[in-house]
């Protein structure tokens, strides 16, 4: 189970056992809430099937989407380390099976395989230069320009050439690229009357390369 997680590939099966008995298996239905920002808790992590949004949220109810996570990735490792409160929402996006794994047993290991430490080093400048782009692309990209780029980060290419996205609604879009859903709407029509994009359910195909401009 856990050494499926780049976390723990590296790990025995002595160790790899005594971390899962600190582990607890949950079945989470659509839209579940595994984690609230600012809530205060510590254990780890990882998702063995389905899907989770990383995201942010302010009073008036806005959002901001920092990551879609999928089978054998892991969350909750700032506060895991630093012990502050969490500082992002985890919300299951369709049903999602999740393991989550105590801070004791965590720490333990950590301190006896210090191939975990590397590990989760690596994780986390992932994360970290992930959002770097991400703050980039908002500063310095206009709509279509975030919108562009986080179409061919979120899609997989095909053995024709063009790409698919996994599924998103424009709402889903806007809060990864800090636009309103409208405006979200309006360019994928444009790019769709181009022939640039077409949609399949709530997949895009990407037919070819998209245009430097709007």
């Amino acid at each position: 189970m856990l050494e499926k997680s780049p976390l723990f590939a590296t790990l025995d099966a002595e160790i790899l056992q005594f971390l899962e008995q600190g582990t607890v298996v949950s079945f989470c239905p659509k839209n579940t809430y595994i984690l609230n920002q600012g809530e205060a808790s510590s254990n780890l992590y990882m998702v063995l099937e389905g899907r989770v949004k990383v995201f942010v949220a302010n009073d008036d109810g806005r959002e901001m989407t920092l990551d879609y996570l999928s089978a054998n990735e892991t969350f909750g490792e700032l506060a895991l380390l630093d012990g502050e409160t969490r500082s992002a929402n985890v919300m299951t996006v369709e049903e999602t099976k999740v393991a989550m794994l105590s801070r004791q047993h965590f720490l333990a290991c950590l301190s006896s395989s210090p191939s975990v430490a590397i590990n989760m080093m690596k994780i986390l400048a992932t994360r970290l230069r992930s959002m770097t782009n991400q703050i980039e692309n908002l500063a310095l990209l206009d709509v279509y320009g975030r919108i562009a780029r986080e179409l061919l980060k979120q899609s997989t290419e095909l053995p024709d050439g063009s790409r698919v996205t996994c599924e998103l609604t424009h709402q889903e879009i806007a809060n990864l690229v800090g636009s309103s859903r409208e405006m979200v709407t309006k360019i994928l029509l444009d790019l769709k009357r181009g022939g640039y994009i077409d949609s399949d359910h709530r997949r895009i195909v990407i037919r070819g390369k998209l245009p430097a401009r709007w």
